[in-house]
């Protein structure tokens, strides 16, 4: 099974995560395919591991702009494809020609029309609405869809009807360097201070000025916390320095720090001693998954994907609610025999998802989704014979 993947709608964040981390999970051997080309951009694939089974691709339409990627999945894509069993398209858009096509879907705000809304009547808002109808369209015309949730499946389906299609509902893992060395026992805090940290990019549906105002209001009562927030800046980060200003005051216990490099998360994680999770809209927040497999006690918004992904290992609030978001955090910053609990039940709630289970169900449903002797009378390609890898 010669498998082509058009990632060239992934950028950063979760998708480039989840692409780096499946393709370094799948091996030929194992998951009986024989070889693997990925359309990126550079910046991208950069990022990807380097294995003797995958090569990569990009042009200049790939690196030049979004239109330019959608001119060659229309007019360019076609050799690769007609070379393929299946066309993965994890970024959940193709517009070109193919009956090949396994999307994945991994962004649930062009489905949320009350998040949407949130940008008000701009750019950003057309541009989610237009992303909508073209996965939309790519679904429609896939042979497989991939979910990472039950609740993304639910949302996708008020938009659309899936029964005809293909589907599976496939989660992502969690990397290595997330695990937790210390089990359930995690160190006394010094000097009493307890370390808060909320990792994620600033935008209008994560809510971290709400979770600002809160341990402002931990802090008045008397609670020695102090919060660090960790995200790439995406839209209202001059709401965020503002909110920080007038809670903070020059004290330095709360601090913005912008976005980390990937390698370093790890680290954050393991400085911290409670996690907090103010998202209103995921699919499924792999940021979320690795604080918990790192040990620690998460308070969690309330809403969407949340509870079905962190189950009975998070107290959970209203992300909308400073006070709802205090009261969740209470319990965990007054008991440290609770936090230690939480923390034992976030590993163990973590410990399902992984990536080598992840490859091996993506495999699976793609090899499913193939269509029998497609490629009988198809003329060999040499690209395709030097990538390949003898089983």
């Amino acid at each position: 099974m010669t498998i082509v993947v058009d990632a060239t709608n992934i950028g950063y964040g979760g998708g480039r995560t989840h692409l780096a981390e499946l393709l370094g999970a799948m091996h030929p051997v194992q998951h009986e395919f024989s070889n693997i080309v990925v359309w990126a951009q550079r910046r991208t694939s950069q990022y990807l591991p380097r294995r003797p089974w995958i090569s990569y691709r990009t042009n200049r339409l790939i690196e030049h702009s979004t239109f330019g990627r959608f001119v060659w999945q229309l007019l360019k894509s076609r050799r690769d494809v007609r070379q393929a069993d299946v066309l993965f398209v994890p970024g959940g858009i193709h517009i070109g020609p193919s009956d090949l096509i396994v999307a994945m879907s991994q962004n649930m705000l062009p489905f949320e029309a009350s998040e949407r809304r949130r940008y008000g009547f701009g750019k950003e808002r057309m541009r989610y609405w237009l992303v909508r109808l073209l996965q939309v369209a790519t679904f429609r015309r896939a042979r497989g869809v991939i979910f990472l949730s039950n609740y993304a499946r639910s949302k996708v389906e008020e938009n659309m009807e899936l029964k005809h299609i293909s589907t599976a509902t496939i989660p992502h893992g969690i990397g290595s360097a997330f695990i937790s060395p210390r089990g359930d026992r995690r160190p006394v805090p010094r000097a009493g201070v307890l370390r808060l940290l909320y990792v994620s990019a600033v935008d209008l549906y994560k809510h971290q000025w709400n979770v600002v105002r809160a341990v402002g209001e931990l802090r008045r009562r008397g609670f020695n916390v102090v919060l660090d927030l960790v995200g790439k800046p995406v839209y209202g980060t001059a709401r965020l320095h503002k909110v920080i200003d007038e809670v903070d005051r020059g004290q330095q216990v709360i601090r913005y720090h912008g976005e980390a490099p990937y390698e370093t998360l790890a680290r954050e994680y393991q400085r911290a001693d409670i996690f907090v999770f103010a998202s209103t809209c995921e699919n499924l927040p792999i940021i979320l998954l690795e604080a918990m497999a790192s040990g620690l006690p998460v308070a969690c918004s309330n809403a969407g994907v949340m509870p079905e992904v962190a189950g009975d290992a998070a107290t959970y609030f209203d992300p909308l609610s400073v006070d709802s978001i205090v009261d969740a955090l209470l319990p965990l910053v007054e008991n440290p025999r609770l936090r230690s609990e939480m923390g034992a039940r976030s590993i163990k709630r973590a410990s399902t998802y992984t990536w080598p289970e992840c490859a091996r169900q993506t495999t699976s449903f793609l090899k499913s989704c193939v269509v029998p002797n497609r490629r009988e009378d198809a003329p060999p390609d040499s690209h395709q014979q030097n990538a390949s890898i003898a089983a």
